[in-house]
């Protein structure tokens, strides 16, 4: 399988260095399946670019390991970086498609001031301090939009 897969990584990339095609082949073969199945040339592109070929970090692996996959905490399932979505303010991510039924099951479920603080984040939801309140619904309307869209694509 290694083969087959550093095979066609160097059709596709083209002139990139053996070892970042053979560690870019190698975490291809150990990702889960279904964050491989969500996988696109972008995501693939950005990561053979994160670096160049004369100076690849030693941490190379892990960060193509991490965008290739990384689990969501609310389905569990293993997506590219680029489908997943960080919280309002925190660092938690988690996938599309779970963010955006998160933030409507939040939505729903405000009923005063103190209920808004369940749109900061999945895991724990944090206090809105004073100075983030005058931005939280700008945020909010951005971040609405934004699922809205993703909705129709």
């Amino acid at each position: 399988m290694f083969r087959l897969v550093f095979s066609e990584l160097s059709k596709i990339i083209g002139q990139q260095s053996e070892l970042k095609i053979e560690i870019l082949a190698n975490v291809l073969c150990e990702v889960p399946v279904d964050s491989i199945q969500h996988l696109n040339m972008v995501d693939l592109r950005d990561t053979v670019l994160s670096c160049n070929d004369r100076n690849i970090p030693d941490n190379f692996r892990d960060h193509a390991m991490k965008f290739f996959a990384t689990d969501c905490p609310i389905c569990y399932n293993s997506f590219p970086g680029s489908r997943m979505e960080e919280m309002f303010l925190c660092t938690h991510r988690c996938c599309l498609d779970c963010v955006k039924g998160y933030y409507r099951g939040a939505i729903k479920e405000i009923k005063d001031v103190r209920s808004l603080k369940r749109l900061t984040c999945c895991v724990e939801p944090l206090d809105i301090s004073d100075d983030v309140k005058m931005n939280f619904f700008n945020f909010l309307g951005t971040k609405v939009i934004y699922i809205l869209l993703l909705q129709m694509f």
